[in-house]
């Protein structure tokens, strides 16, 4: 816990997603500026709200207690689209150097 992850940040320079919620117990949804503001690639952030730890939506107040509950229910579906989108984005073909081919498995 007494980790700060700014150093580790710092060293990443690829496109990044981070999404947290609003009502995540366990990540600040300040972090998401902080991950913002230190990671040198590209960085989109997503806070979504009523949005938990565990990655599905909760009503009312945040409560440690329901995630249990939670994981019974399938990861929100508006969370999984902005993963889907991002990702397809972010494995676009880099079209800036046209003459070289592209990278293929061997």
């Amino acid at each position: 816990m007494a980790h700060d992850p700014r150093e580790d940040l710092r060293r990443i320079d690829v496109p990044v997603l981070a999404v947290t919620g609003a009502k995540d117990l366990q990540a600040r949804p300040d972090d998401l500026e902080v991950i913002g503001a230190t990671v040198r690639g590209q960085v989109e952030t997503h806070l979504v709200p009523d949005l938990t730890h565990t990655l599905r939506r909760q009503p009312g107040p945040a409560a440690l207690g329901a995630y249990r509950k939670e994981l019974r229910s399938p990861v929100d579906e508006e969370l999984l689209a902005t993963v889907v989108e991002w990702s397809a984005r972010a494995v676009q073909p880099d079209t800036s150097h046209p003459d070289e081919p592209p990278l293929t498995n061997t």
